[in-house]
């Protein structure tokens, strides 16, 4: 959206970000084997082709940097706001515009646009004994590059791409893995 108002003509605008840098999903998901699940040439902007991915599933490392290059390209760094979690938007009627309240202070706006990413939140589910467990638990959102797999036991328990992604990159590394006996719906942990 802020590509399309630059292009337009429209800078009076701000675009308020958590976190330290662009990218969601790709900015946070640093797991062995992250990709896209949805071929590249379809996941990137229309306007903004990548006639180069090095992969139909390209790497998330690959997308973040496509991500940071459409920034600046369009000369956004201006606009964005790091650090900035938004934590309330509401309409005042009386001044007809938007009050926000950030982690860094008030802000108004005569319009909103909200762009909450669906999985911006680890879930960790509440697996029975997951409390007496003594091994080292990681989300793929939270990834700990810095933790050695290589000989260790690991179980991954999950539902989306991220488990078929993790799998097979760290299958080299680690002994053979034996399935579990009970299916869990909305589970992606690393044990």
């Amino acid at each position: 959206m802020a590509i399309r108002l630059k292009q337009v003509g429209i800078n009076d605008f701000l675009v308020f970000e958590r976190a330290d840098d662009v990218g969601g999903v790709w900015r946070d998901n640093v797991y062995p084997g992250c990709a896209c699940d949805v071929q590249s040439l379809l996941y990137s902007f229309s306007f903004v082709p990548n006639p180069v991915w090095s992969h139909v599933y390209s790497p998330g490392a690959e997308i973040q940097d496509y991500l940071r290059e459409c920034v600046m390209r369009f000369g956004l760094s201006p606009f964005l706001r790091f650090g900035h979690a938004v934590l309330s938007a509401r309409w005042d009627a009386a001044r007809q515009h938007w009050r926000l309240e950030t982690s860094r202070g008030p802000f108004t706006a005569d319009v909103f646009v909200s762009a909450v990413g669906a999985m911006s939140e680890p879930l960790i589910p509440p697996l029975p004994g997951l409390e007496r467990f003594q091994g080292k638990v990681m989300h793929s959102a939270r990834w700990d590059m810095d933790s050695p797999l290589a000989g260790r036991t690991v179980g991954v328990v999950g539902t989306g791409a991220s488990s078929a992604q993790i799998v097979p990159a760290i299958q080299p590394t680690v002994p053979s893995a034996v399935r579990p006996p009970a299916y869990l719906p909305g589970c992606n942990a690393l044990r």
